[in-house]
């Protein structure tokens, strides 16, 4: 019985060789990972940038159309008395 199953048994150099094509397999992945990172990273700072585009735009409108509403009650009430 033993010999039947003796030759069905991993080695210890076949432990060996697996677990370095596993530590390369890893090593692939993770460089594979990291990439994809940095070029997540990019994307968010590009979509930041963006942001604070708007916002400086958003503000600038919100001031112009204030500062006109504001001429424009001014002048009416001119106009009014």
């Amino acid at each position: 019985m033993i010999k039947a199953v003796l030759p069905h048994l991993a080695t210890k150099a076949d432990v060996a060789d697996l677990r370095a094509e596993l530590k390369e397999e890893i090593g692939e992945l993770r460089a594979g990972f990291n990439g994809g990172i940095g070029g997540l990273k990019a994307q968010i700072e590009r979509v930041d940038g963006n942001i604070a585009r708007m916002e400086a735009s958003m503000i600038k409108w919100l001031v112009g159309a204030t500062l006109a509403c504001g001429g424009l009650a001014f002048t009416a009430a001119k106009l009014i008395h």
